[in-house]
């Protein structure tokens, strides 16, 4: 099925859909409105629309179910526009995500700076080209279906989105499950042909999820038992015990996990920092093996200490640097979001 369909039963062809789409991606054949799956770029407009509320969305959310009813490890890349979506309360849906049985919440926008830095290294170019990004999938459809001459001047680097899976598919192992959420229909698109995302689904699923998970809680928190009362008396309708619907009572907090992400032309993994000290070299007792010649056998350390990572140098003899800045031996120094690490001639960014 495409990712919008329309009920055959309620098309009353008023042409609503065919108006908005930008791009004549919807025929009507025995007046029933139907997608041209070749023309369409996922723009949902068609499904906003219809009066009638006709369209079918493609939904995952029982897919995820199933992995979790099946005790997989499922991890989340949740995009950072669910704070205006879910206002006041955005603060506690890592907590309701984990409460769901999501086992890793992180946001998207932590792969946002590596492909940020592609997009300067285009825009610095003098080549007198004019260069697209790729964040979104409606507008990279819209130029390969319908201005292919313009497919060149897209910037051939993967969104965030598809940048984070692939990160956490890496951190987390390749046998846990990646789901993206996220507010817009065509990243279902997106994310369909590449292997590091096994699921996606909108907030609009996301909430439709909660609302029937509440309804079930204050189903299961409903006392059924009946007062009884003497013979004599006809005995009241049984009440049900007030209940205060809840999904989620206070702020996730994950204990911080800070990742070295390899930034060379070398075959090298990232680096998860998942311990408190974390020993850097290429020796058999230290916890990130480094292995290359110019890496001392205990070349650096890494503290985690009240949720922030301080690297120090342990007497390399190639050095460690911070943003090219050499550290002396011994020296503490505290590791701020996108910091360009450098062991030797090896160069790792922190996130």
């Amino acid at each position: 099925m495409w990712y919008v369909n329309f009920k055959k039963t309620r098309c009353k062809s008023c042409y609503a859909c065919a108006r908005v789409c930008p791009v004549n991606a919807i025929k009507f054949k025995n007046e029933q409105a139907q997608i041209l799956k070749d023309r369409c770029i996922v723009c949902n407009e068609c499904s906003k629309a219809c009066p009638q509320k006709n369209s079918i969305l493609k939904s995952e959310v029982s897919k995820i179910k199933f992995f979790l009813k099946n005790k997989n490890k499922v991890a989340v890349s949740i995009a950072p526009s669910f704070v205006s979506i879910f206002g006041e309360n955005s603060h506690k849906i890592p907590t309701a995500l984990k409460k769901l049985g999501f086992t890793y919440v992180e946001e998207t926008v932590i792969a946002t700076n590596p492909v940020l830095e592609q997009y300067n290294h285009y825009a610095d170019l003098d080549d007198g080209e004019n260069y697209f990004t790729s964040f979104c999938p409606t507008i990279n459809n819209l130029i390969e279906k319908h201005f292919p001459q313009f497919t060149k001047n897209l910037i051939p680097v993967v969104s965030p989105f598809l940048c984070h899976t692939r990160l956490m598919k890496s951190k987390y192992h390749t046998d846990t499950k990646v789901v993206f959420i996220g507010p817009c229909l065509a990243k279902k698109d997106e994310g369909s042909t590449d292997v590091s995302v096994d699921a996606v689904i909108t907030f609009a699923e996301l909430q439709k999820w909660f609302k029937k998970e509440k309804r079930k809680e204050n189903r299961e928190k409903v006392d059924d038992t009946m007062l009884i009362h003497p013979s004599s008396e006809a005995a009241p309708e049984p009440v049900p015990r007030q209940i205060h619907p809840t999904v989620c009572l206070s702020d996730y907090r994950e204990h911080p996990q800070g990742m070295l992400l390899y930034e060379g032309m070398e075959n090298r993994s990232n680096i998860i920092i998942d311990k408190d000290c974390m020993r850097i070299g290429q020796g058999d007792e230290v916890d990130a093996v480094i292995g290359k010649d110019t890496i001392s056998h205990f070349h650096a350390v890494i503290n985690r200490e009240n949720q922030e990572f301080y690297l120090e140098d342990l007497n390399s003899t190639n050095g460690t640097f911070v943003n090219n800045e050499v550290l002396a031996y011994k020296q503490k120094k505290q590791l701020k979001s996108n910091d360009i690490i450098r062991f030797a001639d090896v160069k790792y960014r922190f996130v």
